[in-house]
């Protein structure tokens, strides 16, 4: 037999190897290259996801900043609440004196007439303080 068919034989062998390998290669490229493509794909769709959320939080944030902004501004406006003067002026203090000798209880006297009960209560003191030392000068002189 002839050896270059003999070799012939070998060598085809190998370039079917060859282009089998390459063939290989080929579709191993081009299966990465369509994965790279669908991953940027995702990837470019995450990304407009969020700067169309990120946009959105910018002008949620913006918005409440000038709500705040005008709730600061009308809070300033506002007068201060005048400190709460004490509710017994002459009149009230004539009548609560009236009620406690008649022995109405400082809570209801303070209900009635619309004040707190403390300075009911202060005034009651003051009423048996008040009483107790005329008692004790009225013994005194006698």
């Amino acid at each position: 037999m002839n050896p270059f068919l003999q070799n012939t034989g070998f060598a085809v062998s190998i370039l079917v190897l060859v282009a089998l390998g390459l063939s290989l290669c080929t579709y191993l490229f081009a299966s990465c290259k369509r994965e790279i493509w669908t991953t940027r794909c995702a990837v470019r769709g995450v990304d407009e996801t969020l700067a169309a959320l990120s946009m959105r939080l910018m002008n949620e944030v913006a918005d409440l900043g000038a709500r705040m902004k005008a709730c600061e501004e009308r809070t300033t406006m506002l007068a201060a609440a005048p400190a709460a003067a004490s509710g017994l002026n002459g009149a009230r203090r004539a009548q609560a004196v009236r009620m406690l000798r008649h022995g109405a209880e400082p809570v209801t006297i303070a209900a009635a007439l619309a004040v707190r009960a403390p300075e009911i209560e202060l005034l009651a003191s003051i009423e048996a303080l008040a009483a107790a030392t005329m008692a004790r000068r009225s013994t005194e002189v006698n």
